[in-house]
């Protein structure tokens, strides 16, 4: 008697297609990490340079809590608008606000309508106040943010996500007492199991 080593089909956490290990199959896997490089490349370059640890330092300790819950440890300065879709307002102080690092982490690259719509106000209360050429141009960009709703916006058509029923059924179904013909076994059936 021979034994054939099958391997199980699972599908992929991203696209949905089935390959044979866990998570991602493996372009997913290479799109998902050229993507995260790209993102932190662009969205940390303004850290650890001379204006950001002070201007850092001077948010902190003007508002010495988190904006979201009240915490008091691990503060960092969040870009409102992220930095990855927005650079032109890095150092715009009206983008800027304090969260402690789990809420930060927890944000990631999002931002709503309504956060943008704020950060567009901010500077275009700063503008009336003082009109200036650089101020203009951060008020184009807030603007440009509240037009284009909640992001970050998506590029090319993105498959369906993957929902936690069809993770972990397989695509030939589950088995059930209608199709116990079936096996465990991808592709074979019971009497091809058995002989």
């Amino acid at each position: 008697m021979s034994w054939s080593v099958v391997a199980l089909l699972r599908p992929c956490t991203s696209c949905g297609e089935p390959h044979d290990g866990a998570g991602r199959c493996s372009d997913c896997r290479r799109e998902a990490d050229t993507a995260r490089t790209r993102t932190r490349d662009s969205s940390r370059a303004h850290q650890g340079t001379a204006r950001w640890t002070r201007l850092s330092a001077r948010l902190r300790r003007s508002s010495p809590f988190c904006e979201r819950c009240g915490s008091t440890r691990l503060l960092e300065v969040d870009h409102i608008l992220p930095v990855v879709e927005f650079p032109e307002l890095v150092y715009c102080l009206d983008n800027l606000r304090v969260l402690c690092r789990r809420c930060n982490r927890s944000r990631g690259h999002r931002w709503t309508h309504e956060e943008a719509v704020v950060v567009l106000e901010r500077l275009e209360s700063a503008y009336r106040r003082r009109p200036t050429l650089t101020l203009r141009e951060a008020v184009n960009v807030a603007l440009r943010a509240a037009e284009g709703g909640e992001g970050p916006h998506a590029g090319p058509a993105q498959p369906p996500p993957v929902s936690r029923e069809t993770r972990y059924t397989p695509p030939w179904g589950i088995a059930t007492r209608q199709n116990v013909g079936v096996s465990h076994i991808v592709g074979r059936t019971d009497q091809e199991v058995r002989a």
